[in-house]
């Protein structure tokens, strides 16, 4: 995983709050591809909360990368 670790738990640190969403979400839409469900989580966290993060994440990551962090993150849900 190319996310720093600083930058893994701060965005593990800004979904944590919304595990119950997440697990929600898997039951109210089984036709979304668990790869939708996790980045609309990420999504739905309010802007000013990850824009910070996603400025600095862009310069040395992409989405492949993030994807990778989201899925660790969202299996501890």
């Amino acid at each position: 995983m190319k996310i720093t670790p600083s930058d893994y738990i701060e965005l593990e640190t800004l979904l944590a709050p919304l595990a119950s969403s997440y697990r929600q979400a898997v039951i109210d839409r089984p036709y979304h591809t668990p790869m939708r469900l996790r980045w609309d989580l990420l999504w739905s966290l309010p802007y000013a909360d990850r824009a910070g993060w996603f400025d600095r994440v862009y310069k040395y990551a992409n989405d492949t990368h993030i994807d990778t962090a989201l899925r660790s993150i969202v299996s501890k849900f």
